[in-house]
């Protein structure tokens, strides 16, 4: 986990450029939690996280693996969920806890600035999230469609041997080898940035 210099910018931009520790607190409270919710999403799929960034535009979240297109939708997910969550615990402290200055300026970014940055990130192009949300539906129906037919062909087939090499599915190398190529294709996009 890391700060890239240029948070700097992002947190005076969120305070108005003014002096706002409060301020400064919640975007990085906001910004992190959307990259740890990125985070333990890609861990539920067995990916190693690599490293998580937060900079002046955000953050982002590093993984290694092979993710299908499906399971980097859902982990796309994750950073807006989590700041749902944050937003729907903060609305309640905001509304009736009296806070002082620097306070209600944390709970001002936990809050409008966090619900902004939620419509933000769902807006559907890339490198946004929604761009990946937007799929979902798709995705998911295609899984289960995918899941039923490899049952249905299981199903179909002749009995094994006993000992005998399981049959190879195709259209799962294809998948690894399509996902390997674009972990390929995003690794060596990072490393020229």
């Amino acid at each position: 986990m890391r700060l890239h210099w240029s948070v700097v910018l992002g947190m005076l931009f969120v305070s108005g450029l003014r002096w706002a520790p409060g301020a400064w607190a919640g975007y990085l409270v906001v910004i992190l939690l959307h990259e740890l919710g990125h985070a333990v999403l890609a861990r539920r799929y067995g990916l190693s996280v690599r490293e998580i960034v937060v900079h002046g535009m955000g953050g982002h979240c590093a993984y290694a693996g092979y993710p299908s297109l499906y399971q980097q939708a859902i982990i796309a997910t994750g950073g807006v969920l989590a700041q749902m969550l944050l937003l729907v615990v903060a609305v309640p402290i905001a509304a009736f806890v009296p806070l002082g200055p620097d306070l209600a300026d944390l709970m001002r970014v936990l809050t409008y600035s966090n619900g902004i940055l939620i419509l933000v990130n769902l807006i559907p192009l890339p490198p946004l999230d929604g761009h990946l949300i937007l799929q979902l539906p798709g995705l998911h129906a295609r899984a289960v469609r995918e899941r039923l037919a490899a049952k249905a062909r299981r199903a179909s087939a002749p009995p094994r041997e006993r000992g005998a090499p399981e049959p190879v599915d195709e259209q799962a190398v294809k998948d690894l080898v399509r996902r390997a190529l674009e972990d390929a294709k995003r690794a060596a996009k990072e490393r020229s940035n």
